[in-house]
């Protein structure tokens, strides 16, 4: 977490995908009761996709009270307005890959095009992607 901390900030759990699905504590601003900022911190990096949020630094998003998984921290569970994070569809993408939230059907698609030819050829660079990433990509890849 970060050490640079402040009154005006505060942390609340974005779901996130580190092997397991989990959440993972992130510093926000309030900007109402249940609206937050989330701001850059340690918990993101720009270039580890072992790692996957649901939502970014920058991304504006409306929490709950009323099912927090750890006490005393509300969880961000819908998206109001989204940030502008470096790589932040490519990393959304592999987040929702891996919650079997999108189709897989090439054709529905096509708004993540871009994602997939970028993550097909770094498959075949070998960068690491999660196991079933890799699969996914490669079930719409087939003719």
């Amino acid at each position: 977490m970060n050490d640079l901390y402040t009154e005006d900030e505060d942390f609340i759990l974005v779901r996130t995908i580190d092997g397991l699905q989990e959440w993972s504590m992130v510093l926000a601003r309030e900007i109402d009761e249940e609206t937050y900022e989330i701001l850059d911190d340690t918990e993101y990096h720009h270039d580890n996709n072992s790692v996957l949020f649901e939502f970014y630094p920058g991304d504006i998003v409306h929490v709950d009270y009323d099912t927090m998984p750890l006490e005393d921290y509300p969880q961000a569970i819908r998206l109001v307005q989204t940030g502008h994070w470096p790589k932040r569809d490519y990393f959304l993408f592999q987040f929702k890959v891996m919650m079997h939230t999108l189709p897989s059907t090439l054709a529905s698609l096509t708004p993540w095009l871009p994602v997939i030819d970028t993550i097909r050829k770094e498959m075949n660079e070998g960068i690491f992607f999660y196991r079933h990433i890799r699969e996914f990509i490669q079930h719409i890849s087939k003719p």
